[in-house]
């Protein structure tokens, strides 16, 4: 059935802060990201978008043979019966469907809230016991002081997580041998040390690669791994984009992540959840120099950008007029939307 598409790109602050409107730079944010849908649009699929938006990127993609995504901004441009399928599950979200006349079909928004919480991801690196050695949660002032005195010494710095972020926002680092600017942690962290928020420390760790598993969690029946992405991440840790290609879904340096991600999933389920589920895996060098694997480092109930790109692979495999079929792609997120096509020989941007 043809979706009805709605890019709430700032889900994580409507879960921290309810109905508040959010900033106008992250509003900016959003609109710019509402395109990105086009890379997953099926036929008869509609955008819904109030604000303008520039439609050159859908242009592009039906232009490389992807469906051609329909923007809607008016009510009355919108047909009856379309499936609603948000970016995230909030109560904003849902009578926006319903007012589209959408079908709404939705998991319980408590279950959302909690799944997409840093306090759920943090218990489950525990209770599986391949979490961060000194990571931490706190819930003052006066614990997260204490927390991060040991980590002054013999790592590469840390990062003070909020309970609700993506893509490396709402986050503190510390990354030097220098002090520590006690009074803008404080500052930062009164403003998101709410009732029912808490605050999650992670040592620096070096970073060797960063995939996505993509999951869809059904009413009933098992959960299903829909593909693997590459997560391509600078060097201050800011999310970049995605690589897709076949090749990663069944790799076996990924085995382990995919078995947990697989049994978060099932957790999930029993919860009441069902839909999309992204979990980020990061495999990591130690101060040591021992190679390991963080295989719940995001738990994300939600389309991701790594989803998204699954819809690239359409792409793949087809033979173009003059250059053998292609291989592998990349999906650039910032600072504009852009893909490239690859293989040994050639390399095509669209």
């Amino acid at each position: 059935m043809p979706r009805l598409l709605i890019g709430n790109f700032d889900f994580e602050h409507t879960l921290t802060h309810g109905g508040q409107q959010s900033s106008a730079a992250l509003r900016r944010i959003v609109a710019q990201l509402a395109c990105t849908w086009g890379v997953a649009a099926e036929d008869g699929d509609v955008l819904w978008t109030p604000q303008p938006i520039d439609e050159s990127f859908l242009d592009r993609l039906a232009d490389a043979g992807l469906p051609r995504l329909r923007v809607a901004s008016q009510t009355n441009n919108i047909p009856d019966g379309l499936t609603l399928t948000p970016w995230g599950w909030t109560q904003d979200v849902i009578n926006v469907g319903q007012k589209l006349h959408a079908v709404v079909d939705a998991p319980p928004q408590p279950v959302v809230r909690m799944l997409n919480s840093r306090s759920f991801s943090f218990e489950q690196e525990q209770q599986c016991g391949l979490g961060l050695t000194r990571s931490a949660r706190v819930d003052s002032l006066s614990e997260l002081m204490t927390a991060i005195e040991p980590l002054a010494t013999g790592i590469a710095g840390w990062v003070v997580k909020a309970e609700f972020s993506n893509s490396s926002r709402e986050r503190f680092v510390h990354r030097s041998n220098s002090p520590v600017d006690v009074e803008a942690l404080k500052i930062w962290a009164k403003r998101r040390l709410m009732p029912g928020q808490a605050l999650f420390i992670e040592p620096w760790v070096q970073r060797l690669d960063e995939v996505g598993v993509q999951m869809t969690i059904p009413r009933d029946g098992q959960p299903n791994i829909d593909g693997v992405t590459r997560l391509l991440v600078d060097d201050a840790g800011h999310f970049q984009g995605c690589e897709f290609t076949a090749s990663l879904d069944h790799d076996p340096l990924w085995t382990e992540a995919r078995i947990s991600a697989l049994e978060v999933a099932s957790v999930a389920q029993r919860m009441g959840y069902f839909g999309p589920l992204g979990i980020d895996a990061m495999r990591y060098r130690t101060s040591g120099g021992e190679e390991r694997l963080r295989p719940l480092q995001d738990i994300n109930a939600r389309w991701t950008m790594g989803r998204l790109s699954l819809g690239l692979r359409r792409l793949l495999g087809e033979r173009g007029t003059s250059v053998p079929r292609w291989e592998a792609g990349v999906f650039h997120v910032k600072h504009s939307h852009a893909i490239e096509l690859r293989n040994n020989e050639f390399t095509h941007r669209i």
